[in-house]
């Protein structure tokens, strides 16, 4: 455990990887005050340490560093505003949030209007993985506001990559993470299906592509999942990876020739509506398995 001393914390959004960033925080000894929009998320047995506020306004009175983790634009710039209309100010407004660079550039123009500085921080790796102290941190705010958090990162674990003072920075290249995964996952699934039902060929070709220089723990651990189409319960739900790709498309302008990005939309909207049931994004797909 981290034993640095952290100001008073609040974070916002208890979706399955801000639940995750809280226990990890709340399990290296942080005094952590959370609020969820629902309140059946605050009472996970998990965040029992960690003290539940009614309002973000309570929770802005009880903490000097806001984080907030929720799921798309919209969502964010609501947050933001209650932050940063609230009578009692944090100093800084870390957002987690997987959001479009157009978004960011907004939050972060509303917050320095009201002395709030903030830093976008998207996340890279699934709730598993922000658990086990492995998850990828993408940063971007101003120098001395990222410096002055650190420390949180030490408590979090993982990778911190420092991308400049433009935050909206950090949310173009998440979205271009998220879009070579997602075409990763595209393509396996295509060979896999390809492949045909005989297991030996899947299981062949994911050895070979493993022990070869193409081989990736990303590769692994997709091909794994795609093979033994295990996409549900999701991790990181389907509908979420969707939103990603669209913010992502909006990057191209429209252009008609990013046919990959064309091709993968339409596998996303196909899977999402051949089932009744969320699908992880491992199964974006996973219609041509049936």
């Amino acid at each position: 455990m981290n034993t640095r001393r952290l100001p008073n914390i609040g974070l916002v959004g208890l979706g399955a990887l801000g639940s995750a960033i809280a226990e990890k925080l709340i399990s290296e000894g942080t005094a952590l005050s959370i609020w969820n929009r629902s309140s059946e998320k605050v009472d996970n047995p998990a965040l029992k340490d960690a003290t539940a506020c009614s309002t973000i306004e309570e929770l802005c009175q009880r903490s000097m560093w806001v984080l907030s983790c929720v799921s798309d634009d919209g969502a964010m710039l609501q947050v933001n505003r209650a932050i940063a209309t609230s009578d009692n100010k944090p100093a800084v407004h870390l957002s987690f949030s997987s959001c479009s660079p157009t978004a960011v550039q907004q939050a972060a123009t509303h917050a320095s209007d009201n002395s709030i500085s903030f830093i976008n921080c998207p996340v890279l790796g699934r709730p598993d993985v922000v658990l086990a102290g492995k998850a990828g941190y993408l940063v971007a705010g101003e120098t001395p506001s990222v410096k002055s958090i650190e420390p949180l990162f030490a408590k979090l674990g993982g990778t911190v990559s420092y991308l400049g003072e433009n935050s909206e920075h950090a949310a173009t290249i998440k979205l271009a993470m998220n879009y070579f995964i997602a075409l990763t996952i595209g393509g396996l699934t295509e060979i896999l299906a390809a492949l045909g039902h005989d297991q030996t060929n899947a299981d062949a070709f994911l050895d070979v592509i493993g022990k070869s220089p193409a081989g990736s723990p990303l590769i692994s651990l997709f091909g794994g999942l795609i093979s033994r189409q295990e996409f549900s319960p999701p991790l990181f739900d389907l509908q979420l990876a969707q939103k990603d790709l669209n913010y992502f498309a909006d990057l191209t302008s429209g252009n008609p020739d990013y046919f990959l990005c064309s091709a993968i939309k339409k596998h996303i909207s196909t899977a999402a509506t051949s089932t009744d049931h969320a699908l992880d994004w491992s199964g974006l797909a996973s219609h041509l398995l049936k």
